[in-house]
């Protein structure tokens, strides 16, 4: 008898893949990767003082093909006390300093532009108070990546005086953290829709 057969033979089934990076930047052009123990830090001055104010800015990028939700987070890793100059009284200098995120940043705010850079923060945080907030991006095309900048204000304001000036042995130091933390985005759907 007759018979007859039809083959698909080039079917693929393939994961999709979460993939998220952060890098920094002095001036919204230049990036460094923010990952691994041998990146460049972001924070790497050693002679704050009131008035002193440094913005830096984060690029969150969805490298991956599904969307996703990520929280950005700003934190105090850890810190070791000072001991003021007049009377060695113990201190942190998280007390002192102040933050804030300006979301979605298309220029970078020159040096001589960094009390715009304040004032455009709305109300600051003290830097120890962290920081999270949740985001969303798409994912990766193959002629586009989803990306958020930001710009993170970090100063300490002219109103801090010697609660705040070493004794010069014992200096307070704060290690920031910085993270993004992403996962898949409830947008993506599947067969449980």
């Amino acid at each position: 008898w007759f018979t007859d057969s039809a083959v698909s033979a080039n079917n693929i089934i393939t994961t999709g893949n979460l993939d998220v990076a952060m890098y920094w930047s002095e001036n919204n052009t230049d990036w460094n990767n923010a990952e691994g123990l041998g990146a460049k830090p972001v924070f790497d001055y050693d002679n704050w003082e009131p008035g002193y104010t440094e913005v830096v800015y984060l690029r969150v990028s969805n490298l991956g093909s599904l969307a996703m939700k990520y929280k950005l987070s700003v934190n105090v890793a850890s810190e070791t006390e000072g001991k003021t100059r007049d009377n060695n009284t113990p201190y942190k200098l998280s007390d002192y300093i102040e933050y804030g995120i300006i979301k979605n940043v298309t220029a970078a705010y020159g040096t001589d532009d960094r009390m715009t850079a304040r004032a455009d923060i709305g109300t600051a945080s003290k830097l120890n108070v962290a920081y999270s907030e949740e985001f969303h991006l798409v994912g990766k095309t193959a002629t586009a990546t989803d990306t958020d900048v930001y710009a993170l204000v970090v100063y300490m304001p002219e109103s801090v005086g010697n609660e705040a000036n070493h004794n010069g042995t014992d200096i307070p130091v704060i290690n920031l953290g910085l993270s993004v933390l992403a996962t898949q985005d409830t947008v993506e759907e599947d067969s449980f829709n």
